[in-house]
Parts: structure tokens; sequence; C-alpha cells
């Protein structure tokens, strides 16, 4: 069985990783944040350096991020493109 080409370079595996992690340190900061809990998470799971902030990513590497998040089950993203960690309970 042949191995098909991949879509991506490792350039853009990277960089849609790095925008998945920093998506998700940001959500999972904010619902921490919104149901006032404290997250702890084993070393292994942070990242090494710290992440930047959101706004300093384009716009459809986010969209992309998110939406590989989502294909993971990480995150749900309602019709109008906000994004919840479903581990979290709403009351």
């Amino acid at each position: 069985m042949r191995i098909p080409e991949p879509d991506l370079t490792q350039a853009e595996a990277n960089e849609l990783c790095h925008a998945a992690s920093c998506i998700f340190f940001t959500l999972l900061k904010h619902e921490a944040a919104r149901n006032n809990c404290t997250i702890i998470l084993p070393s292994l799971l942070h990242p090494p350096e710290s992440l930047p902030p959101l706004a300093t990513l384009d716009e459809e590497l986010i969209e992309e991020g998110m939406a590989f998040l989502a294909r993971l089950g990480i995150i749900i993203v309602d019709d109008r493109g906000r994004a919840c960690m479903p581990l979290f309970r709403y009351n």
C-alpha cells in the first residue's frame, strides 16, 4: 500500500499545532476564570515556553486551529464561532 503525500508541509503542521496550543491554553484559562476554579496540569502538558496571545496569530490560522481542536473533541464551536471546552460543566 502506497502512503499518500501529506497535504501539509512539516512547517505548516508545526504552525497549526502551535496555534492549537495557543487556543487550548487561552480557552483553558478563560474557562477556569469563568468557573472560578484552578486548573493543575502535569508538567508534561505545559508548553516549554510562554505561548503568544491569540491576537498575534493570523485569523485564518486561528480558525484552522479551532477546527483541529474540534475534530479532536477538545472544544465545541457553536454556530457563531464561539468555542467552549466540554470538560467544564456549566450551571
